[in-house]
């Protein structure tokens, strides 16, 4: 079935309504004949498109469809949100816990290896730790400094393009020029004497 454009199904159906509606007695003469072949025309098109049909159809099911797309981005917007706290919880609930786990782990071991193993393990830890604390910090000051550069040049949206360079600077290797590429993109667009777009 071809879909119909609602704004055209709304002008028909009002241009129908307009020709169908009762002349008033002062009409001209012209008038009335112009009238009345645009009843005609539109009864024609009604016929022809069943463009009452089609303007029926759509209207009945504009409830369900925006209630379809409502519950849709309540979905994807409440896994966003689950997903986001059990990321915060498991990472609050791991960083209070690592000595515990770590002993656990430990205990794995065979009894003769398990100083060895709980060394490697502290070593491990530390510098997985020094690690994600360092890329974070140089992520904090990527998305710092590109959202004073873009806010001194009158770039839009500076500070959501600032933290998505911070994001972004938070992937290995290619994570920086990602969001600088992007972020540059952007500001490419902006004539930066007047500030609007190109």
């Amino acid at each position: 079935m071809r879909s119909c454009c609602p704004a055209c199904c709304c002008g028909c159906s009002f241009l129908r309504w307009y020709a169908r509606r009762p002349a008033s007695s002062q009409t001209s003469p012209a008038t009335s004949t112009i009238s009345a072949a645009g009843s005609t025309t539109l009864t024609h098109l009604e016929h022809r498109y069943h463009l009452q049909q089609r303007l029926n159809r759509w209207i009945e099911g504009l409830p369900g469809h925006a209630g379809g797309e409502a519950l849709a981005f309540s979905r994807r917007f409440l896994g966003a949100v689950t997903s986001t706290m059990l990321v915060v919880v498991l990472t609050v609930y791991f960083m209070l816990d690592l000595p515990r786990l770590l002993d656990a782990v430990v205990t794995l071991a065979p009894r003769h290896r398990r100083d060895r193993v709980a060394n490697a393990l502290v070593v491990v830890s530390d510098k997985v730790g020094s690690y994600m604390l360092g890329n974070i910090a140089i992520s904090a000051i990527a998305g710092t400094a590109a959202f004073i550069v873009m806010a001194i040049l009158g770039i839009p949206f500076a500070l959501p393009l600032a933290v998505f360079v911070a994001l972004t600077d938070l992937i290995p290797m290619i994570g920086a020029t990602i969001g600088a590429t992007i972020g540059a993109t952007i500001g490419a667009t902006v004539c930066v004497d007047h500030g609007e777009h190109v």
